[in-house]
């Protein structure tokens, strides 16, 4: 749900700073963080409010977050599954 926080978790073998973003049925919605260190393995989101809202829906059920290597982004993984945020509305 949009304004609510909830953790993006990872692990990663020789990256040492990763980059997350998020797209909703394939569409970029931006990044959420940049130069996060890898071996923390977790990130704290606040979905922002508007974020799918913003788009004149209330709510999606296909967002995908995408955790990239920093130094490069050829390397990368994205959730298998896609998730569902909703308006906070």
């Amino acid at each position: 749900m949009e304004g609510k926080t909830y953790d993006i978790t990872w692990t990663s073998s020789g990256v040492n700073k990763i980059n997350i973003s998020a797209a909703m049925g394939g569409h970029d919605l931006g990044h959420i963080a940049f130069g996060i260190n890898a071996s923390a393995g977790k990130y704290s989101w606040t979905i922002p409010l508007g974020k799918v809202s913003g788009f004149g829906q209330s709510g999606s059920n296909d967002i995908k977050v995408k955790v990239e290597d920093s130094e490069n982004t050829n390397i990368y993984s994205e959730n298998n599954i896609p998730f569902t945020i909703t308006s906070s509305l």
